[in-house]
């Protein structure tokens, strides 16, 4: 009888073991490449996409043209916007409502943020200057600050905020508040921190967190009276606003949830306006990067002042601080805000407000 040889089912079960990595190499192979596949659509859709989403924003024309380009201050390698919040409610995006001289609609500017991102994008700045702050308009003598942008347009707010901060501005943005209130409906609302119960209108808040919609925001911000801090509790109010839908806005990740990311920058290119130095590549490299900061990344401060409605001074009376303002805009110019903050810490109004 013959003896069976004791390498042939070896041999026989190594062949079966080499197809079976064959096959599991394939596998894998066609797995790698369908990942890799998938991973270009989405890619190439969000590129696309934003490309679509970008050509909705409105381009303000000349924001820069006219401006004495020896007399600004210098350029750098942070990039700085300056940011206006218009107080309109048209139904209209408010670049639809204002020629470039601000003949048309006339509206002034309620929320005036300077923002200074750094090279790098390692953290952010945003220094609001209180709208109603008395302060001498280049041209044109001294009246509040947000009447810069009603009576001159961007070119001549963008001359005023640099005559005061000496920090150069790279480009212009403005949202009007209906805007404001289109984007925190698009999100689910959003949750801000009071101090103090207060009532207004269709605005009920009470102390701690609270949840808001689209028109109770509208509210928020539109309250004047009864806001602790005057004027600079409206700014405290802005800001607060601004960092919630930051806090939304970092948690739309395209790759991750295109559907709602998609609703979210489409609501925000409908409504922003900037200048027409600000491509739309310049606009697609802002978002990816930012989506690496961090909301608590980001430095809220505001611009010190000299009286204030909540003092007891009616806000026609309120100027900016020209010596403290002074070493606050050299240390946000240096991309030191810390070191201010540690000298004037009640300039930060982050957290609760009234």
């Amino acid at each position: 009888m013959p003896v069976a040889n004791p390498a042939e089912p070896a041999e026989a079960g190594g062949g079966t073991s080499r197809a079976g990595r064959r096959r599991g190499r394939r596998v894998a192979i066609i797995a790698l490449l369908s990942v890799a596949v998938l991973l270009t659509a989405v890619v190439s859709g969000v590129y696309l996409t934003s490309g679509r989403l970008a050509g909705q924003v409105h381009r303000y024309v000349g924001v820069f043209a006219g401006l004495d380009d020896q007399a600004r201050p210098p350029a750098t390698g942070a990039t700085t916007f300056l940011f206006v919040g218009s107080d309109t409610l048209s139904p209209n995006r408010p670049a639809d409502d204002l020629a470039l001289d601000g003949s048309v609609g006339g509206q002034p500017s309620d929320v005036i943020m300077l923002v200074r991102i750094p090279a790098g994008y390692s953290g952010a700045t945003a220094v609001s200057l209180p709208s109603e702050c008395l302060v001498s308009l280049p041209g044109r003598g001294p009246a509040k600050i947000s009447a810069s942008y009603s009576l001159g347009g961007p070119s001549q707010l963008v001359r005023t905020v640099e005559d005061i901060t000496r920090v150069r501005i790279d480009h212009f943005a403005v949202i009007d508040f209906a805007g404001l209130q289109a984007l925190t409906d698009t999100v689910g609302g959003i949750d801000v921190d009071v101090t103090q119960q207060t009532s207004a209108g269709v605005l009920t808040l009470h102390d701690g967190p609270n949840h808001l919609d689209g028109t109770q925001v509208l509210a928020y911000l539109r309250q004047r009276d009864g806001v602790v801090g005057g004027e600079l509790g409206r700014v405290r109010r802005q800001q607060n606003v601004l960092r919630a839908l930051l806090v939304e806005a970092s948690k739309q990740d395209p790759l991750a949830n295109p559907v709602r990311a998609y609703g979210f920058f489409d609501t925000l290119t409908r409504w922003i306006g900037v200048d027409d130095t600000f491509s739309n590549g310049d606009l697609r490299t802002l978002v990816w990067r930012l989506r690496e900061l961090s909301p608590r990344g980001i430095t809220f401060l505001t611009a010190p002042v000299t009286a204030s409605h909540g003092e007891g001074v009616r806000s026609s009376s309120m100027r900016l601080d020209t010596a403290r303002g002074n070493e606050l805009w050299r240390a946000v110019g240096d991309g030191d805000p810390g070191r201010y903050l540690k000298k004037y810490p009640a300039d930060s109004l982050g957290g609760a407000s009234s």
